[in-house]
This record gives C-alpha cells, structure tokens and sequence, in this order.
C-alpha cells in the first residue's frame, strides 16, 4: 500500500506521532512522511491512503491545517486517518478531565469528519494524544483551566513529558491497526 503521512507542527509534537506512525508502517508498505508545505496537492492521489495531523488549537485543528484541508480536492474515497496532539487533559482519566478535553479539544474530530464529508473520503480513525506546549499556551491553561498552584504543578511536570514512549506506542499501534482496516 502507498500511504502518505502528511503534517503540521509548531512544537514538533506532532511531527514526532507523524514519524513514530510512519515508523511502523515503512517496514510492510511504500510511506511518505513529509509536512503540508512541502506536499503537492495534486500528487495525494497517487496515494492508497491518507494521513493527516496537525496540533489543536483553540479547539479545533491548527488554521494552517484547517486551510490546507479545505484546498484539498474530491479525494474519491481515499482512505483518511486523522492524528492531533493538544495540551488537554486525557478525557479517560476522570469526568472532569474529559470535560476539559471536550471543551479545548473537541472539535478536532469533527474537523476531520467535516473533510471526509466535504472531499468525498473515508475517515477510518483518529488518534490524538498530549503534546508539551510552548509557554504561551502553559500560561493560558495555567491562568484559565488548572488554576489551582498544587494541580498546575503536578500537570505541568506530566504535561512536558509527551509525547512519551507511551505515546509512541499507542500512534504505531494506532496506525498498524488503521491500515489493517483499509
């Protein structure tokens, strides 16, 4: 199979899932691993499979994604796997946290399901996992969501951890299974 893992990152949090993913897919198909500004659109067709990530920002995908997603063409039932990274909690841990994942990170997957629908593709899954984030975005989440100097200190020292060995494996886990759908 010939799947291209196309990205945007900012932190390289996302670059590192998109490499991990492509990692466990070279050894059994054809993978091309490259950022979004170095894509020729019209070259996505050439491909079995589509990848796409991207950060989360304000909610939803990173603008620049969003805007290369809605430039992409009718992609004929192409097979898309979405991936994001955020600085959110993990909805899994507790109610509260996923709470808070619903709020700041939400609307990612419906972006990707918004494209397949749009560009007349297949979304089979998507994966998302925490990313360190750049000390604008630790301000924010600071000063709006974990105010409480003992949680933000715990959070903070977990936060610049990912993504992890742990999340390493879950993306390579992800992605095998994803091209096994297909």
């Amino acid at each position: 199979m010939k799947i291209l893992i196309l990205y945007y990152t900012q932190s390289k949090n996302t670059q590192k899932i998109a490499s991990y993913m492509s990692e466990a897919l070279n050894d059994f198909h054809e993978v091309d691993l490259c950022s979004i500004k170095q894509v020729q659109i019209e070259k996505i067709s050439e491909y079995n499979c589509l990848f796409l990530g991207a950060p989360c920002h304000h909610s939803t995908l990173a603008k620049k994604m969003l805007k290369f997603m809605q430039n992409l063409p009718n992609l004929q039932n192409l097979p898309l796997v979405g991936f994001f990274t955020h600085s959110t909690a993990m909805p899994e841990v507790s109610e509260h946290y996923k709470k808070l994942y619903d709020e700041w990170a939400g609307n990612c997957q419906t972006a990707f399901e918004t494209t397949a629908k749009d560009k007349n593709c297949n979304l089979i899954g998507t994966f998302h996992c925490q990313g360190s984030a750049i000390f604008p975005i630790e301000l924010f989440i600071h000063s709006k969501i974990i105010t409480d100097k003992e949680k933000w200190k715990d959070y903070k020292k977990e936060l610049r951890t990912h993504p992890d060995e742990s999340d390493q494996k879950k993306a390579q886990q992800f992605a095998l299974r994803m091209v096994e759908a297909i």
